[in-house]
């Protein structure tokens, strides 16, 4: 295999699924080429699947074996999770309290006390850092303290559930409000250095897509016709048209053109953690907290989607409908924030200055992303 050519699992098992063995030979390799192709936007030539099928003769990777650090054996070992190996939760209780012996020193957990536990909600325990603590609640996580009181009552240690039962919880709406505001847009888009970022923002922000579908799309996916392009949600296993302004279509146009990108390429060409840890890095350089959030990234844009379609008066079935949710609670109780604007406009009549619908909210942007790719244009 080439020293410049990487494969992941995934992509060598993809490979021998498009393959067919016949009398001890593997057939159909140009097939496999092209399938390949397709499914991960890149080329890989004959020699490197050879030698593949050489490392691989059965066409099964075989899957490494799994060492766990002595500190998993000296824990298993412990009275403790004798007792818990079997309890219903046992994989949820395993972490937690793995985590928690070792920043108590490894002393063992049917012998702490009250102090122990209380010494688990600090910030530092033993001088090490507290995974298991939250800065945003400033305490101990509520999923580790929900797993540490059934390890307890497993334990019969009901001493030890007391303290843990006024854990607070994340403040309401804290991933409601990762939605970005209009000058926060604006400076994500002069951070913005890679052409294929500036569209992977300009698209999603139209659309609130989930970011692994995003990275499938395939230029035949576009219509410029209807202004839609057909997303394939492997969530839901179906393919979802979402709908985009003109002035989206013709940075289309452009992008592809100036790409040189054929029907059957991918509109973007890397991989969702490239792009997710690219806008992470924006936010950081631009101070665009939102974008920094553990857990938040690329979905920040499919928040900012849900609240400020709602803001700008789009319904809830049609937000639900370009977002694709299916279930409408999952789409108020975590993605879209209702601002108190639209609670004043709406309950009491008060007019504030917004723009008339979504689509000219969408528009104010349209200078700053031109102005970007023209700054970042691909010269090939």
């Amino acid at each position: 295999m080439s020293s410049t050519v990487r494969l992941n699992r995934r992509e060598v098992e993809f490979l021998f699924s498009n393959m067919k063995k016949r009398r001890g030979k593997w057939k159909g390799i140009t097939k496999a080429q092209r399938a390949f192709k397709e499914e991960f936007g890149k080329s890989i030539s004959r020699p490197t699947i050879y030698k593949i099928i050489e490392l691989y003769p059965e066409g099964t990777v075989k899957k490494a074996k799994k060492i766990e650090p002595r500190y998993v054996t000296e824990f298993t070992n412990t009275e403790a999770w004798k007792r818990l190996k079997d309890h219903k939760y046992a994989t949820e209780i395993k972490f937690s309290l793995l985590t928690a012996w070792r920043l108590l020193g490894k002393k063992e957990p049917v012998d702490w006390t009250i102090e122990d536990v209380q010494e688990l909600r600090k910030p530092m325990v033993g001088g090490k850092d507290n995974i298991l603590y939250l800065n945003v609640t400033k305490d101990i996580s509520p999923k580790a303290a929900t797993s540490l009181r059934r390890a307890f009552r497993g334990l019969s240690l009901y001493d030890l559930v007391k303290p843990l039962e006024h854990v607070p919880k994340r403040p309401l709406g804290t991933r409601k409000q990762w939605y970005l505001e209009n000058s926060e847009i604006i400076k994500l888009f002069e951070g913005i250095e890679k052409v294929d970022t500036l569209l992977f923002v300009v698209l999603d922000l139209q659309c609130g897509a989930r970011p692994n579908s995003m990275v499938r799309i395939k230029v035949s996916d576009i219509n410029f016709g209807k202004n839609y392009i057909y997303y394939y949600e492997s969530k839901t296993k179906e393919h979802i048209p979402r709908f985009f302004i003109p002035e989206t279509m013709s940075l289309l146009r452009r992008y592809i053109s100036d790409m040189r990108l054929k029907l059957t390429d991918r509109l973007l060409k890397r991989s969702l953690r490239n792009y997710t840890e690219e806008l992470k890095a924006i936010g950081k350089k631009q101070g665009i907290e939102k974008l920094i959030v553990k857990g938040a990234g690329a979905y920040v844009l499919r928040h900012t989607f849900a609240t400020q379609a709602s803001e700008h008066d789009v319904s809830l079935e049609v937000v639900m409908k370009q977002g694709n949710w299916k279930d409408a609670k999952t789409l108020m109780d975590h993605y879209m924030f209702i601002k108190t604007s639209k609670m004043m406009r709406e309950l009491l009549g008060v007019e504030v200055e917004k723009p008339k619908n979504f689509g000219e909210w969408v528009k104010q942007f349209v200078p700053y992303w031109e102005k970007k790719y023209l700054e970042i244009r691909p010269v090939i």
